[in-house]
């Protein structure tokens, strides 16, 4: 990079001091040519993951003593450098399927609300997935009954959801991870076995009124009974 080494062998006492000792902590992985003594290559990339590379202070050898800013982006932008020119080569390929960012994506609904970026994403590859199969969606992770019946649900509990792809939306994702399809198909089973035994039909069969029914009672808990509750716990694996 046009530097000119003036000691190779410095004292130890010059070198990265401890922690905590200085301002700029730097060195926390330092690069070099031998792998069994750097983690990382002179590019800053890591030895043994190779599309992990690492553009801060860590990879510093010694302490410049000085404010280390300028170094960190000569170094980062030589990082880049070197990464542009192997893709480029077709040394890696950093694209991630569809497939890979939905089953994020469901990973992450699991456990808490999804973010406004990512609902769009599942509502284009939900449009997608129409469009290749002539327009129509083709359910991937339930059952055809399942997922109309699902679609019935969305469009009582929020008029319109079935023109926003809530059915679509939730089917793409459980066809992307088996805890959150075993939510849904475990309680729409249990749905159709509960519908039938009080009206003798499954939901979808069953008049507008009977459907409006068993939701209150699943909706509101003044209206359930204990063994309802056990039930809905045991077939969604959730809280009821």
């Amino acid at each position: 990079m046009g530097g000119t080494v003036v000691k190779r062998n410095r004292p130890v006492e010059d070198k990265i001091s401890v922690g905590g000792d200085i301002i700029h902590e730097v060195g926390a992985i330092r690069m070099g040519n031998d792998p069994q003594a750097a983690p990382l290559n002179k590019y800053c990339q890591s030895n043994d993951v190779k599309n992990l590379f690492v553009a801060d202070a860590a990879p510093f050898v010694t302490n410049p003593d000085k404010n280390p800013t300028l170094t960190i982006v000569a170094l980062a932008w030589r990082t880049a450098e070197y990464l542009a020119d192997e893709m480029r080569k077709g040394t890696y390929n950093m694209s991630v399927s569809r497939r890979d960012v939905l089953a994020k994506i469901a990973a992450a609904a699991m456990v808490g609300p999804v973010g406004l970026e990512a609902a769009q994403h599942v509502h284009e590859a939900a449009a997608a997935a129409a469009t290749t199969a002539g327009g129509v969606y083709k359910p991937k992770g339930l059952t055809q009954h399942e997922f109309d019946t699902l679609k019935t649900l969305c469009e009582i509990i929020v008029p319109g959801a079935s023109k926003g792809g809530a059915a679509e939306f939730i089917d793409l994702l459980s066809s992307q991870n088996p805890d959150m399809s075993a939510i849904y198909t475990g309680g729409l089973a249990w749905l159709d076995e509960a519908m039938k035994r009080q009206y003798h039909m499954d939901f979808l069969t069953a008049a507008a009124q009977q459907k409006t029914e068993m939701l209150d009672r699943i909706a509101y808990r003044k209206n359930r009974t204990p063994e309802l509750g056990r039930a809905l716990r045991s077939s969604t694996g959730r809280a009821a």
